[in-house]
């Protein structure tokens, strides 16, 4: 069972880096509120920064829990 949750910590931390490295260099361009593709770009951006921070609080809590509970 324990290997499972370290398991699940590794794969936390890979989505966490993808996420939060597409919030970092999506560059939504020019602003021109009427061009779908700015619009996704800015999703992207935002959607990124806000897995990719909350990942980390949930890595952390999930890490603190894995060290407090290890036999």
């Amino acid at each position: 069972m324990e290997h499972a949750t370290w398991t699940k910590l590794g794969v936390m931390v890979a989505i966490t880096v993808v996420a939060l490295l597409i919030g970092i260099t999506t560059k939504p361009g020019p602003k021109n509120p009427k061009d779908p593709a700015y619009i996704l770009r800015r999703y992207a951006r935002t959607v990124g920064l806000m897995i990719g921070i909350g990942g980390w609080v949930i890595v952390a809590q999930l890490l603190i829990m894995l060290l407090t509970t290890s036999h």
